[in-house]
C-alpha cells in the first residue's frame, strides 16, 4: 500500500509539471565564475620540492636533575598554551596483565581529586575555566591543559600536584569506576575495534589485542585502592615523564616552573618490567574472522598486519610513506581501485599503531555483502604488488607530498604540536626528531619502499576480519581458512 500510494504521488507531480509555463531562457553570455581562470590554466604542483620544503617547529630541551624532561616550543602572540604531561610507562602495552587498570588509574588521577595544602582535598583542578583532560593509549598517558600565557606557572602547578599527590576520591572510586565502565561500554560497540582486537591477537598474540582493547570490565570491578596506588607508583615515574608547553613561553620559563612542580620528585618504585618485542607475525596462511552480528547488506572488513616498532627506526619512515601508497585517501592504491574505479566503497581507512614493542598496520573499509569476496581479493592484491614491483616515481612522490601534508596537519596548532610531541617522546624520540624528518623524507626511494613491503607485509599470511551474518561465511571460505566468533556481552 506505501509503494503505491508513493507511485500515485509521484504520478500526480508529474502531471501538475506538464502545465506549468516554461521559465525563460538564461541571459547571454553567463557570469564566469572567480576560478574559471584557474581550471582553464591549472598550475603544475611540484610534490618533490613541496615535501622537500616541509617547514617544522623546533623544539628546545632541558631535563632536571631527577630525570624528569621538559620540551618547548615557543609560538609568540598565541592567546594560549598548550600544556601536557605524559607519562611513556603508563602506556597499555607495558601493563603486564592488566591494561585495564593503567586506564582506571589515570581516570581516578584526574577524577579523583588532589590532596592540596595542609592535607586539604580538591576536586578536579582548573586554571581560568580549564580542567585537565587526559588520555590513555598503547604507548604512553597525557593529562592536557590549556592556558593563557601569564597563567603558565599555576598550570605547572595543577599538572604537578594532580600527578604527584592524587586523592584518590578518598578511597570512594565507585563513581570513577562507574564513568571508566561506561567508557568501554561504548568502546565495546564499535565494529572497528572489535575486528581490530580479533585481527592482532591472531597477527601478534592476546597480549597486543589486549593492550589495544582493555575491555575487561572484571579488572574494573575488582580493582582496589591499593591496586591503583600500586599502578600510579610503577607507571609515573619522574625518569619516563616529561612536560611539553607549546605556545607563548620560553623553555627558561618553563624550566623554572616545572623545577617547582616536578624537582623535588622521586620514584616511589621500581620500573615497571617491559614486555619482550613481538617483531614476528603469528598468521600462518590466510586467515578470516567473521563476526557475526553485522547486517545482510554491508560487510565491515578490517586486514591487520604486522608494522614495526618505534625502536625500529630505519623502518618506521620508509612505512609510513608505503603506507599512503597502499591505502591513504584519495590518492592510494586501493582508493583508486575500489572507490573511484569500481564503486565498491566510499573509501579505505588505514591505521598505523606502534609502541616500543610492537606495530600494527589496519586497513578498513565497508562494502555490500556480494561484492565482499572481490574486495578483499583485491586489497590483498594491493599488498602482494607493493611487494613485487617497486612503486613508480609518481606514486613515491604522492606518497611523500601526503606524508608531509599529514605532518603539518599534525604539528599545526597549539594543542595539535603538544599531542604530537607527547607521542615523540613516548616513542623515545629526542628532541631534535622533527628538524630531521624533510631530509630523510627527501632522500626516500622506491627501493626503500619495497624492502619494508616485503619485510612486514604479506598477501599470503594475513588475518581479516569481516562482520556479517552465515551467509557470507561460504564465500569467505574461498580465500582462507574461516573462523567465526559472536560479540560477548560482559
Amino acid at each position: 500500500m506505501p509503494l503505491k500510494r508513493s507511485i500515485l504521488i509521484a504520478a500526480v507531480s508529474l502531471l501538475g509539471c506538464g502545465h506549468r509555463p516554461a521559465l525563460p531562457a538564461p541571459t547571454l553570455p553567463l557570469v564566469t565564475t572567480p576560478d574559471a581562470p584557474f581550471r582553464a590554466h591549472r598550475p603544475e604542483v611540484n610534490r618533490a620540492a613541496a615535501a622537500r620544503s616541509l617547514q617544522l617547529p623546533t623544539v628546545a630541551s632541558a631535563r632536571l636533575s631527577n630525570g624528569f624532561v621538559i620540551w618547548a616550543v615557543t609560538q609568540r602572540q598565541l592567546p594560549y598554551v598548550a600544556l601536557s604531561y605524559v607519562a611513556a610507562d603508563a602506556g597499555t602495552a607495558y601493563a603486564g596483565s592488566r591494561p585495564e587498570l593503567v586506564q582506571f588509574m589515570v581516570r581516578s588521577l584526574v577524577e579523583g581529586g588532589t590532596f592540596w595544602i595542609d592535607g586539604r582535598a580538591a576536586d578536579r583542578l582548573e586554571v581560568n575555566g580549564e580542567a585537565i583532560s587526559f588520555a590513555v593509549s598503547p604507548s604512553h598517558s597525557v593529562l592536557s591543559l590549556d592556558t593563557p600565557p601569564a597563567g603558565i606557572d599555576s598550570a605547572v602547578t595543577v599538572l604537578g600536584r594532580t600527578v604527584r599527590y592524587p586523592f584518590w576520591a578518598n578511597g570512594a572510586l565507585d563513581p570513577v569506576r562507574l564513568n571508566e565502565l561506561t567508557a568501554m561500554r561504548e568502546n565495546a560497540d564499535s565494529v572497528s575495534h572489535l575486528l581490530l582486537g580479533l585481527t592482532a591477537s591472531a597477527a601478534l598474540g592476546e597480549d597486543v589485542a589486549l593492550s589495544l582493547l582493555p575491555m575487561r570490565m572484571t579488572e574494573i570491578r575488582k580493582a582496589t585502592i591499593a591496586d591503583v596506588q600500586a599502578c600510579h607508583a610503577q607507571v609515573m615515574r619522574p625518569a619516563s615523564g616529561a612536560l611539553i608547553a607549546v605556545g607563548d613561553v620560553t623553555l627558561a620559563e618553563l624550566t623554572e616552573s616545572a623545577e617547582r612542580a616536578f624537582g623535588t620528585w622521586q620514584p616511589q618504585a621500581s620500573a615497571p618490567v617491559m614486555r619482550g618485542d613481538v617483531r614476528h607475525s603469528l598468521s600462518d596462511g590466510r586467515r578470516l574472522h567473521l563476526l557475526r552480528g553485522g547486517g545482510d547488506q554491508q560487510a565491515d572488513v578490517l586486514i591487520a598486519q604486522p608494522a614495526p616498532n618505534t625502536a625500529q627506526l630505519a623502518d618506521e619512515l620508509p612505512f609510513a610513506v608505503l603506507t599512503n601508497v597502499v591505502a591513504a585517501p584519495l590518492h592510494s592504491r586501493s582508493e583508486r581501485q575500489l572507490r573511484h574505479d569500481a564503486g565498491l566503497t566510499y573509501g579505505v581507512r588505514p591505521q598505523l599503531l606502534r609502541t616500543r614493542n610492537w606495530g600494527i598496520f589496519s586497513m578498513e573499509a565497508a562494502f555490500e555483502s556480494s561484492e565482499t569476496r572481490a574486495a578483499i581479493m583485491a586489497l590483498l592484491a594491493t599488498i602482494e604488488a607493493v611487494r613485487k614491483q617497486p612503486v613508480s616515481a609518481a606514486e613515491l612522490e604522492q606518497a611523500k607530498q601526503d606524508f608531509a601534508v599529514d605532518l603539518a596537519r599534525r604539528t599545526a596548532g597549539n594543542r595539535a604540536l603538544a599531542d604530537y610531541l607527547g607521542q615523540l617522546f613516548a616513542e623515545g624520540k629526542n628532541a631534535d626528531w622533527l628538524q630531521r624528518i624533510p631530509e630523510q623524507l627527501a632522500a626516500l626511494s622506491a627501493p626503500d619502499l619495497q624492502r619494508v613491503a616485503r619485510l612486514y607485509l604479506s598477501d599470503i599470511d594475513v588475518e581479516v576480519g569481516v562482520t556479517g551474518d552465515l551467509e557470507l561465511a561460504r564465500e569467505l571460505s574461498f580465500i582462507g581458512h574461516l573462523e567465526t566468533y559472536q560479540a560477548d556481552a560482559q
